[in-house]
């Protein structure tokens, strides 16, 4: 059989108001009419002054299945898609694709903040500090110090966001001192012109390979087509296939010949030779190297990265490094993290909590997750890094070396060495509830970069990770950050 044709997707958002006879229409009204008055605590905040596409967005995102309730469209109140339903799917939180939904509106385009002004904002700031008071610079001088890592797999999106990251002066590249992991050697010190003309071909690129998947898709149809006309034909007129194939004649040209395999693979390796040659143009800018593949299986209850193994041999170079023997704290980073390196600053400066008392000899290490320390930002005392340096052997070769994601072996490794852990939830924020954290900003109700975290993840390229940026600078900074040990529930409207 053929290919099946792709089906006509449905209107994405459709404003049921305009059409009283439906069974959305008909529950919104009972909700809005009676629904509110007799049960309010079940309509988390809305009220009887609430609109009809308040109402509606309830029902589609809590019971859509009953109710039959699409998306509601913008424009329209966003009460309840920040208070409640949050920035939750990926076109969302990484303001991909405007599909006309109220929860696109609310989350990508209501409080948008104009980037090329913060990052000039930004700019000037730092030209400032460079021209501040010696009592100024005395202030700096006694900030905790901050040494920032991050791994980074070539010939992947890491690339150019580290390098747009560099370029800016932005995230890890805002700590004292820092440095890039990985098994190649790249260059990281480009401008922010070059990052973004390399990413600008690199997305043309992926638009030609899919145009061309899906013409050889169109041509497959086709062929499948003209062959049962063919045959048709010759079992009409008692023909031979061969005298039938004379009969409908393929125009030439019509059908593209499509490459075998081994012709696109040789196509994908010299592409790869292409960007490698061209990565090397420039001399590499503080890359560790790391020998050995980085590649992963994925495995486990959630089909994660069984990368335990690889970071392993990453904490082994991070301790060869002379700035993890003289940091106050070392904070490892995924590239994709949008990371505040003041806000952590002030968290870690901070005298409220736990962070209050005495740290214990063997250190301590930030736990960003009341279900485990998660993976996208782990910050970990100089204390806490020579213990693991004297008893690695227990996390290396011992219980905690079963577990295959890096995240669940470094918080099992710190309980088996005696490191002290300090709940601070809100030092990231993640998308789809990956903590079981709303992604929006709670008092005032915003998108999810409007809140005080340290930092959010992820942002798989450069457009929403300097979105997220520039909508968290926006935010006033504070000079000293506690650390919340409230988990989400539902009395903090599941906000950490």
């Amino acid at each position: 059989p053929p290919p099946p044709a792709p089906p006509v997707p449905p209107p994405v958002c459709q404003d049921m108001e305009a059409v009283p006879d439906h069974p959305c229409a008909v529950k919104v009204k009972w909700d809005m009419e009676v629904g509110i008055h007799e049960s309010p605590d079940l309509f988390h905040g809305l009220t009887p002054r609430s609109s009809f596409k308040d109402f509606q967005e309830f029902e589609y995102m809590l019971d859509r299945g009953k109710s039959q309730c699409p998306a509601a469209c913008a424009p329209g109140s966003c009460f309840f898609v920040l208070a409640y339903e949050g920035c939750d799917t990926w076109n969302e939180w990484n303001c991909g694709k405007d599909d006309g939904t109220l929860q696109y509106d609310c989350c990508c385009n209501r409080y948008r903040t104009n980037v090329t002004q913060a990052l000039e904002d930004a700019a000037r700031e730092r030209e400032e500090l460079d021209k501040a008071s010696p009592q100024k610079a005395a202030e700096e001088a006694t900030r905790p110090s901050l040494f920032c890592v991050a791994l980074m797999v070539p010939n992947t999106y890491e690339v150019e966001l580290l390098q747009a990251q560099l370029a800016s002066g932005l995230g890890m590249f805002g700590c004292d001192d820092w440095a890039v992991y990985s098994n190649e050697s790249i260059p990281l010190n480009l401008t922010m012109e070059e990052v973004q003309e390399k990413a600008a071909k690199e997305w043309a690129m992926e638009q030609e390979r899919e145009e061309a998947r899906r013409k050889e898709m169109r041509d497959q149809r086709r062929e499948w087509a003209l062959g049962a006309v063919r045959d048709a034909l010759g079992a009409l007129f008692g023909a031979s296939a061969e005298s039938a194939r004379e009969v409908v004649a393929v125009p030439r040209g019509l059908l593209r010949p499509t490459g075998n395999a081994s012709e696109v693979s040789a196509a994908e390796a010299e592409r790869q030779r292409v960007l490698r040659r061209d990565a090397h143009l420039e001399p590499p800018r503080s890359i560790v190297f790391m020998d050995k593949t980085l590649e992963v299986k994925r495995g486990g209850q959630y089909n994660t990265a069984l990368n335990t193994p690889i970071f392993m041999r990453f904490w082994d170079k991070v301790m060869e490094h002379p700035a993890a023997r003289r940091a106050d704290w070392i904070v490892k980073l995924d590239p994709d993290t949008m990371f505040m390196p003041e806000r952590l600053r002030a968290l870690v400066r901070s005298r409220g909590g736990a962070l209050a008392q005495e740290e214990p000899p063997t250190g301590r290490y930030l736990n960003d997750c009341f279900q485990g320390m998660h993976g996208p930002i782990e910050v970990l005392s100089r204390r806490a890094l020579a213990t693991y340096r004297r008893r690695r052997a227990v996390c290396v070769d011992g219980a905690p070396a079963k577990h295959g994601q890096e995240d669940w072996w470094m918080r099992s490794c710190f309980q088996a060495i005696g490191v002290q852990k300090v709940d601070a939830f809100n030092l990231l924020l993640e998308g789809a509830w990956a903590c079981l954290e709303r992604p929006s900003s709670w008092e005032p109700y915003r998108p999810p970069c409007y809140a005080p975290q340290v930092a959010f993840h992820p942002f798989k390229d450069i457009h929403s990770y300097m979105q997220c940026w520039a909508d968290a600078s926006t935010v006033p900074e504070v000079s000293s950050l506690d650390p919340v040990a409230w988990a989400p529930q539902p009395s903090n409207q599941h906000h950490g």
